[in-house]
């Protein structure tokens, strides 16, 4: 098999789409209201407007009429001033207000942070907000994957010393997944990973020689939608290759195939950015 090869035209069927449905419900961008000197207090609205930006950097793609310009305009640049004139008070202030009200509040306001203030922050208020935004996402069963260098940093020398980030299920045997056997050739589509019609998938195949290969079928470039098919894998068998394959994906993708659930090593996270989920905290 070639290293690009075109998408088979008879493809399993995949679940129509999801949108999510963060923004069709507040299609407009927190405005920052003041009760006092911008440069020296946050907003009241501090707590919404950092869920609505924890929901954004989390999920930029599903959006939907909401510009990335706006958010930055509404929801980042009004909180400057103080950032930058007082760094200390203002993680204190921001601390106070986001690490009461947990979710998303506290996962924007620990990304707000690295927006506004630069370098590596040695700071109890900053340490504050990180941990409760990272317990969020790990309680929504969020992979490791989705956490950034610093989000993985601050675990790994906090709780990731006696604890992992999730805790993975038991991986089936040979013996115990029974799947069924490509033939020499064949070509099978085992997960496509999100809900666009035009998302990467990942496909199976078994080569000449018995070893057996998975490619990632993607468009070749933003400019170019025509598709190709790359060599990501090999393994001597079935079974091992989707060990990797599963290992590598974390968590169950918008659609897999049947025989390919049990590979996946963490359940379906309880947030909404994979269509299916139940309903975010």
């Amino acid at each position: 098999m070639g290293l690009f090869t075109r998408r088979p035209d008879a493809r399993t069927p995949v679940p129509a789409a999801t949108a999510s449905p963060w923004f069709t419900s507040r299609p407009e961008t927190e405005a920052a209201r003041y009760g006092g000197p911008p440069e020296s207090s946050l907003p009241v609205n501090i707590v919404s407007m950092m869920d609505q930006f924890g929901r954004f950097e989390f999920d930029p793609m599903g959006a939907g009429v909401v510009d990335a310009s706006g958010v930055w305009q509404n929801l980042v640049v009004p909180l400057l001033p103080y950032a930058q004139a007082d760094p200390a008070g203002f993680l204190r202030d921001l601390a106070d207000a986001v690490v009461p009200a947990g979710g998303w509040a506290a996962y924007g306001g620990e990304r707000l942070v690295k927006e506004l203030l630069s370098g590596d922050l040695e700071d109890p208020s900053y340490d504050r907000i990180m941990t409760v935004a990272l317990h969020f996402l790990r309680a929504c069963g969020v992979p490791s994957l989705r956490l950034n260098g610093y989000e993985s940093s601050f675990w790994a020398r906090t709780t990731g010393r006696t604890e992992p980030w999730l805790y993975s299920r038991q991986m089936p045997t040979a013996e115990q997944a029974a799947l069924t056997e490509l033939q020499p050739g064949e070509v099978r589509c085992i997960a496509q990973l999100e809900a666009a019609p035009d998302s990467n998938a990942v496909f199976v195949c078994r080569e000449d020689d018995g070893s057996y290969t998975a490619l990632i079928d993607a468009r070749y470039s933003d400019t170019d939608p025509s598709r190709g098919q790359t060599r990501w894998k090999s393994a001597a068998s079935l079974h091992d290759l989707y060990l990797e394959v599963g290992r590598s994906l974390q968590v169950p993708s918008h659609w897999y195939d049947a025989e390919f659930e049990p590979y996946f090593p963490y359940p379906k996270p309880k947030i909404d950015w994979l269509p299916g989920a139940a309903p975010s905290p």
